[in-house]
């Protein structure tokens, strides 16, 4: 593997799970096990660091959960696979990793947030529309609205103020919003296969 991707990959997992501000560029040099300077030559700063490494981080999922989008053999299994490789990656991330994020890379936040809704409405409205047209979801709903007021949960899951994390673990909120959703969208068949899917 390339000296970069192996920066690139042990500094987001180092980010991820003990907090971006705790981890500091001696702390990464020692875990690769090369000098600071090694890392320098691949990149300016730490911060330059977080914002590449999520940015990275953020395109390879979102292509995996575009590849899960139509993995399943129908509407219900896809969602409920790209559900599971969010609780798993919740379940690695340190509360702090979101607050920092928010904290000290305000403007990268912000784009980085913008970019995370857009393709949130993208999965959700066309997952509902394979799932309609399958028979599995209600023709009741209107895709693009329950793809925005998905985006509305998912910014109230993220808010340590409605859900402290040392009370609520992320990847559970994750989980009970999941079920929350399928559950008031799918038809009777629908139902039917979704209790036989543990999420």
């Amino acid at each position: 593997m390339p000296t970069r991707q192996k920066i690139m990959l042990s500094a987001f997992d180092c980010f991820l799970r003990y907090g971006i501000k705790s981890v500091s560029m001696d702390d990464l040099a020692k875990r690769l096990g090369i000098s600071k300077k090694t890392i320098y030559n691949f990149i300016n700063n730490k911060n330059e660091l977080v914002e590449e490494t999520v940015t990275e981080y953020m395109s390879t999922n979102q292509a995996e959960i575009d590849k899960l989008l139509h993995s399943g053999e129908n509407a219900i299994e896809s969602m409920i696979a790209i559900a599971k490789h969010n609780i798993d990656f919740l379940r690695k991330m340190k509360p702090g990793f979101l607050f920092d994020l928010q904290k000290y890379h305000g403007a990268f936040w912000i784009d980085l947030e913008a970019e995370r809704n857009r393709h949130i409405e993208l999965t959700i409205s066309t997952n509902m529309e394979i799932g309609i047209e399958q028979g599995l979801y209600s023709q009741r709903f209107d895709p693009k609205i329950i793809a925005k007021l998905f985006v509305g949960l998912v910014t109230t899951m993220i808010d340590e103020n409605i859900f402290p994390p040392n009370q609520f673990p992320k990847s559970e909120i994750f989980a009970e919003s999941i079920r929350y959703h399928m559950r008031g969208i799918v038809t009777d068949r629908g139902r039917a296969i979704l209790q036989k899917i543990e999420i």
